[in-house]
């Protein structure tokens, strides 16, 4: 079954085109790659699915709903979550408090409200999930890039989210760092969290994803498995470095 059905979306940008009629799903409980150079359109594909930009042409279905005219925070209240390629934390605040904010903000939007969550106990619960644990009282200005990426995660996962839409979440990473990232991906999905997962590190991708699409220019140039991705010569040349 499709969690998220994108059709024939188009951006532009004065004279360039951002996104030409791009067109994919992904599906329930899945681990989705998107891959495609700089520029390719891939944050600008993420903008549109959350809200923050409309396109020009084409639509966005999210669990049977189009998405057309949504905010971003209702789309949220949906189950839309995503992290940032820029980094969007409180440097003033702890890892524990950007992570806890995140469960407050979502038990106001909740039904529920007048039983309201323990989003302390659940965010340090978070906090664990993610490995920063030990963590939870140090400010966020001081952490580095890799930890501060797991911080927006836990921010996210936060909103209960159906679908996680990650944007290069592995930058400032070590090998070690990213491969515990990995099986965290991994079990997120076991859990019931399906993944779109933007990424430049080719070993993770291809390691975890059960689909891979590719980017070319705002369009969808190849997509398939991890295994049918590398064998694919067009993508082997532009995108993983082999000789054409």
């Amino acid at each position: 079954m499709t969690l998220l059905s994108v059709d024939d979306v188009a951006v532009t940008f004065g004279g360039s085109t951002a996104l030409a009629g791009l067109s994919f799903d992904v599906g329930f409980g899945s681990l989705a790659g998107l891959i495609g150079p700089n520029g390719a359109g891939k944050t600008t594909l993420f903008n549109v699915v959350c809200g923050l930009l409309a396109p020009d042409r084409g639509s966005v279905v999210f669990d049977g709903r189009d998405l057309h005219r949504l905010p971003p925070h209702r789309r949220t209240q949906l189950g839309l979550a995503r992290t940032f390629q820029q980094l969007e934390l409180f440097g003033s605040l702890t890892v524990l408090e950007n992570v806890k904010v995140a469960g407050d903000i979502r038990d106001r939007w909740s039904w529920r409200s007048a039983r309201r969550s323990d989003t302390a106990s659940e965010a340090r619960h978070v906090l664990e999930l993610v490995g920063l644990a030990a963590m939870a009282d140090v400010e966020v200005s001081s952490l580095p890039t890799g930890q501060a990426r797991s911080v927006e995660l836990g921010r996210a996962l936060m909103t209960h989210p159906q679908l996680l839409l990650l944007d290069e979440p592995a930058s400032g990473q070590d090998d070690g760092e990213t491969e515990v990232f990995g099986r965290l991906l991994r079990r997120l999905v076991d859990d019931g969290v399906t993944v779109l997962l933007v990424e430049h590190d080719m070993s993770l991708v291809m390691s975890v994803c059960d689909t891979v699409h590719v980017l070319d220019l705002g369009t969808l140039s190849a997509s398939g498995s991890p295994q049918q991705i590398q064998r694919d010569p067009s993508v082997l040349a532009a995108y993983l470095g082999a000789d054409r």
